[in-house]
């Protein structure tokens, strides 16, 4: 992994026109326990903003508060942004925020009933098929999960006996159900 970050890094140092100091970043820089920074540079690549890691990071955007919104955090990212001269720095700051939850995967448990923030979350779902055919808003749909994504234990001992082999996807569950409710009638 850190052989990958490390060419990404290389590659998006030429744009990093902000610093003042040419040292390179290293991979070790992102994947300190106290600042890990992986999903925050995954993020800004999406957006063509991964020379940018270097400002988020020393504003506070670590991988271990991604879930929530800080507004003195933001506050300080976008001064230092400014600072830089960093062009479209809220437009950067407004992208950033609305993006990063494909990146905060939910954590699953067992009797959940919870909404994910109208959609914007990208679930560990790796197959679903739809178990109803009628119904006005509402659709339900049965779902595998990855072995690897069921970190609760309730859940995990729950879908055990539901494990199979998946030729896509190992070892997965197939047990799960999900309703969704649309706002619209069709």
């Amino acid at each position: 992994m850190a052989n990958n970050l490390n060419q990404l890094l290389e590659d998006v140092e030429p744009k990093m026109t902000h610093r003042l100091w040419k040292f390179p970043i290293k991979s070790e820089n992102l994947l300190d326990s106290d600042t890990l920074c992986v999903r925050v540079f995954g993020i800004l690549l999406e957006l063509g903003h991964g020379e940018l890691i270097d400002l988020f990071q020393s504003a506070g955007i670590l991988d271990n508060n991604l879930q929530f919104s800080i507004p003195s955090i933001m506050s300080s990212l976008q001064s230092e942004l400014e600072y830089y001269n960093i062009p479209d720095a809220e437009k950067i700051i407004d992208k950033f925020e609305s993006v990063k939850w494909a990146f905060c995967p939910p954590r699953l448990k067992l009797d959940m009933d919870v909404n994910f923030e109208r959609g914007n979350f990208i679930m560990p779902f790796c197959r679903h098929d739809r178990i109803n055919l009628k119904g006005g808003t509402a659709s339900v749909f049965q779902v595998a999960i990855k072995q690897e994504f069921i970190l609760d234990a309730n859940l995990k001992e729950a879908l055990l006996k539901t494990l199979y082999c998946d030729k896509d996807h190992g070892m997965v569950s197939f047990d799960c159900l999900v309703i969704y409710f649309s706002l619209q009638v069709t």
